[in-house]
């Protein structure tokens, strides 16, 4: 059985039918009340730099443990090469998609770039719902934290949304500390109010670039610091690797990898956040990425262009106590446009008529 959920589709129980089976003959208990939702996006975060799928640097320790505490999907894949691309299919369920982001008006849709204003891009779909819309109007309070630059007051994303805190430093100093102290008080907030909540995370890491606050020892040993700095500068404004030796391309993978671990660090810090405000038993933690990152393959340094694995095979772990078994592997063939129904469907949430 292959878990292949869409908006249009009948039903929405196959998710839930998959996690279950072989090893459990029911339907697992639902939490007693309607559960919160956390969705966190690490931006290019390849599903094989992750150690609990099979990479064999220590790259993820918390999000292998929240692996083992809920659902771990081993083939899921993005349905688009960049941000402003596959997030609206995330967000939506639809492989063609309204935009969402502010700079796209007139220039990227569906991410086919328009060439006049008939263009089968224009056409709005009535029918067409966004999750944080959707969550609002069961009743849900609505935040997105991010380090993003896409994510602008005036983008129809951030319009979806109750709050938004938009902490745009990645590209210069990588410092995840203001997300995570803006996430950890909205979430300390919703929990002394009892109304359940979705908060969207969108972390730019381990995306490159790859200033020096980012830059990890415990990956980048063998390696003289001046070296490691170098190859640092270089290659923040290459594409491709024609200019890289096999030694620098080893240290730019190293760079990456320092820098998913810092951004695994701060899920850790943010689960921990969510358990120390006692909403684990009832908090549904979604983690996945927007795309990948070329890092050498293909001789290219970014993502963009063709849908190389590289690019689209992203991560996807689920839990819920209670509604997700714990330590399940799923092997089947999943993608991003799968994870809205899926929070419907362990919300006890149907789509809105028309949509």
């Amino acid at each position: 059985m292959m878990w292949v959920l869409r908006m249009d589709h009948p039903t929405m129980a196959a998710l839930l039918a998959l996690l279950l089976l072989p090893s459990a003959p029911a339907r697992a208990a639902e939490p007693a009340a309607r559960p919160n939702v956390i969705l966190i996006v690490l931006d290019a975060a390849r599903a094989d730099r992750l150690s609990g799928y099979g990479y064999p640097k220590h790259t993820t320790p918390r999000l292998d443990r929240l692996a083992a505490e809920g659902a771990v999907f081993l083939n899921n894949f993005s349905q688009g090469a960049n941000t402003q691309t596959s997030m609206p299919r995330i967000f939506s369920s639809r492989h063609y998609s309204l935009r969402i982001f502010d700079f796209d008006e007139g220039w990227f849709t569906w991410g086919i770039r328009q060439e006049t204003p008939e263009t089968v891009t224009k056409i709005r779909d009535a029918g067409q719902a966004f999750l944080p819309e959707m969550l609002s109007a069961a009743g849900y309070h609505t935040a997105v934290v991010s380090d993003h630059h896409l994510f602008t007051r005036e983008s129809k994303l951030a319009r979806m949304f109750d709050k938004l805190a938009n902490f745009n430093l990645a590209w210069t100093e990588s410092s995840f500390q203001p997300i995570l102290d803006s996430a950890t008080l909205w979430i300390q907030e919703s929990a002394a109010t009892g109304r359940p909540f979705f908060l969207y995370v969108h972390v730019l890491a381990p995306h490159a670039s790859y200033p020096p606050t980012v830059v990890d020892p415990r990956f980048l040993a063998g390696y003289p610091p001046g070296k490691v700095d170098a190859v640092r500068r270089r290659a923040a404004s290459l594409e491709k690797t024609d200019r890289l030796s096999d030694d620098d391309l080893a240290i730019y993978s190293a760079l990456y990898d320092g820098k998913l671990r810092r951004a695994d660090d701060m899920v850790g810090s943010l689960l921990d956040a969510v358990e120390t405000a006692g909403l684990k038993a009832n908090t549904l933690i979604v983690v996945t990425a927007d795309h990948g990152e070329n890092l050498g393959e293909h001789g290219r340094l970014i993502h963009n262009g063709p849908f190389w694995d590289s690019v689209t095979h992203v991560p996807l772990i689920l839990a819920l106590p209670g509604a997700i078994p714990a330590g399940r592997r799923v092997a089947s063939l999943t993608g991003s446009v799968d994870i809205v129904p899926t929070i419907l469907e362990l919300c006890g949430l149907r789509l809105p008529s028309g949509k």
